[in-house]
């Protein structure tokens, strides 16, 4: 079951070879792969495999979309493999089987519920000693994958070179002068950090916390007067601009599509901005400042290239009529080990407003580069 989550035995080639469909002399596809039937039970994906022998019965099934394995072991020799397997593919209570049975998705095993079931199960067929060690076997393998597969929290930094597109200015909207942080006064690029903390639960829903800092300077001189925030800056007047836009947001995300080579999730995001643009020259400055919160549509898509490789593109946008952002980011990531993740990439950051109190339009590209720091459950004591 773990290499069904993690390709973490025989490693990524073998484990899709083993889980891909067989192949007949005319071309033909079959069920059955390498030890595995490729099937689907209550339209769900699965990789079955069962076994009989001496009036024993087992069977296993890895649900790769669910995350959720099943392992049934029987000393009941009339035991139908495949109709028990499809009756625990919907989480059904274990009373009344005569079978050993263990169902765990990799992320919160019920250890106290499955125990009782187990024991319950074992005590139906009247006590039976063979089906007691096969119940005792199971629990000890779904509480040992259960440690040390499913991670639960992970830290996240992320840095690199920020460089300014646009930053179209005006303030206050309906009468300030309008100018360019980027083309009027000249940018520097700017280093950038930010730092999350995530929390998955379940397997599929994760809650994620992020401070996002960003402050630009821009230093010039404009060729006419500057009407800004009240003030009025003469023209040709050495000007320095500042652009602050920090961010701290909450994410809830739901992954619609979990599997070893694909996940794909969607939510919802709650960003407070803390922004600030000013103006200033020798003897004379002002400012706009602002804090709001902003609703945002959250997403992320991950695809696995090979074991350790993979392609990640995540962000959080929204526009109306109010205004819009955008914050996304493309990157390639490694896995260096079951705790440590790299990725580098590109983020753009874009968005902005127009009303009565400020006109900002601005796009900043990232050059960037992260490591994840992941908590496996194996950590903990």
């Amino acid at each position: 079951m773990m290499n069904f989550y993690r390709k973490a035995l025989v490693g990524s080639a073998v484990s899709d070879r083993m889980t891909a469909k067989g192949s007949l002399a005319d071309d033909n596809t079959i069920d059955y792969g390498y030890g595995l039937y490729i099937t689907e039970i209550k339209d769900k994906k699965a990789f079955v495999h069962d076994g009989a022998w001496g009036g024993y019965r087992s069977a296993t099934a890895f649900f790769p979309e669910e995350s959720t394995g099943v392992v049934i072991l029987s000393n009941d020799g009339a035991m139908q493999n495949y109709k028990l397997v499809a009756r625990y593919a919907d989480y059904p209570d274990f009373h009344g089987d005569y079978s050993a049975a263990v169902i765990f998705q990799f992320s919160d095993l019920e250890y106290n519920e499955i125990k009782q079931n187990l024991l319950s199960s074992a005590n139906t067929y009247g006590g039976n000693m063979k089906t007691l060690l096969y119940s005792i076997s199971v629990l000890c393998l779904a509480c040992s994958l259960s440690n040390s597969v499913k991670a639960q929290a992970r830290l996240d930094l992320e840095t690199g070179l920020v460089f300014t597109g646009y930053n179209n200015v005006g303030i206050p909207g309906d009468g300030g002068t309008r100018f360019s942080l980027k083309d009027d006064l000249v940018p520097e690029p700017t280093f950038f950090y930010r730092l999350s903390a995530a929390y998955t639960i379940k397997s599929r829903h994760t809650v994620l916390l992020l401070y996002a800092p960003l402050q630009t300077k821009s230093e010039g001189r404009i060729p006419h007067e500057v009407l800004f925030e009240g003030e009025v800056f003469p023209e040709n007047t050495p000007l320095e601009g500042t652009y602050k836009f920090n961010s701290y947001r909450l994410t809830y995300r739901y992954d619609i599509v979990k599997n070893p080579s694909l996940e794909f999730g969607l939510g919802i995001t709650a960003k407070i901005r803390d922004a600030k643009i000013a103006l200033s020259s020798p003897g004379l400055a002002s400012e706009k400042t602002n804090v709001g919160f902003v609703p945002l549509i959250n997403f992320r898509l991950f695809w696995s290239v090979g074991e350790r490789f993979g392609l990640l593109l995540e962000g959080d946008a929204l526009a109306a009529p109010q205004g819009r952002a955008e914050d996304v980011l493309l990157a390639a990531s490694y896995g260096l080990s079951d705790h440590f993740r790299i990725r580098a990439g590109y983020r753009i950051l874009e968005g902005g407003a127009d009303n009565e109190e400020v006109y900002n339009f601005s796009l900043f590209n990232y050059a960037s580069a992260g490591i994840t720091y992941t908590f496996l459950k194996a950590d903990n004591p």
